[in-house]
């Protein structure tokens, strides 16, 4: 009997503690954590940065706030263009102002010359040559206004889409120096956006030019032919004149 009292109970093991799991590629850790009851729940966490690691992500951090304050602002309703960009604006616009001009300066010898060559600088029709050409000097500086307002806006979307390829970029966390470039050349982006645009319109207005320059030559010489026909109409009776001006 008493050896049976005297037998020794073997005392249980206890289990061993819930391993933890770490993933070092994803940058997070599994961890074991009791509960009140006794069992056991894993949450995941990042684990913790090195101090390099915590800097690269303030860089990217840093990027993607500059990016996207930089978006709210080309996005707003009340955006106005920086003092880079609306100098290059106001310099397209004062060579086209001076375009205009010089046009119309031709013109208006033109027309003053042929109307005072027909004896008709005091007349109705002077006077409605001179009216249309007045609307159109008007016409072509409210065109340039409204030019000018589009090549505004072109050069805010392109630097809206510069500055969300920038967010994108920051955001995907895969090249800090290629990010950090393009945020550095950011300052001068919205000054070449408006050069490029400058030049295309200057382009343009080449163009325009040069087909204005021949449409008034056209005009001129068919007011010429005109003022002939009708000094042959006057010495032939009319048949020739008729004839000579109806080919033109």
């Amino acid at each position: 009997m008493g050896s049976l009292f005297s037998q020794n109970t073997p005392t249980p093991t206890p289990p061993a503690p819930p391993a933890a799991y770490r993933d070092e590629i994803g940058g997070t850790e599994q961890v074991p954590v009791k509960n009140a009851d006794g069992s056991v729940t894993y949450i995941t966490r990042k684990l913790p940065l090195t101090a390099e690691e915590q800097a690269e992500q303030d860089a990217y951090d840093k990027l993607m706030k500059d990016a996207l304050s930089e978006i709210e602002k080309l996005s707003s309703s009340d955006y106005v263009v920086d003092d880079s960009t609306q100098n290059i604006l106001n310099a397209w616009s004062n060579e086209r102002s001076s375009l205009i001009e010089d046009n119309f300066d031709t013109r208006t010898a033109v027309e003053e010359q042929n109307l005072a060559r027909r004896g008709l600088s005091s007349s109705s029709a002077g006077d409605n040559t001179r009216r249309q050409r007045l609307l159109d000097e008007q016409g072509d500086y409210k065109t340039l206004e409204n030019e000018k307002v589009l090549m505004a806006d072109d050069v805010r979307q392109k630097n809206l889409a510069y500055q969300q390829n920038l967010y994108n970029l920051a955001a995907g966390r895969n090249n800090l120096e290629e990010a950090q470039a393009l945020s550095s050349a950011a300052n001068g982006v919205s000054a070449v956006n408006a050069a490029n645009s400058y030049n295309r319109a200057s382009i343009m207005d080449y163009y325009s030019r040069q087909t204005a320059q021949s449409n008034q030559q056209s005009s001129a010489f068919g007011q010429t032919v005109n003022a002939i026909g009708s000094a042959v109409n006057a010495g032939t009776g009319g048949l020739y004149g008729s004839l000579f001006k109806g080919i033109f």
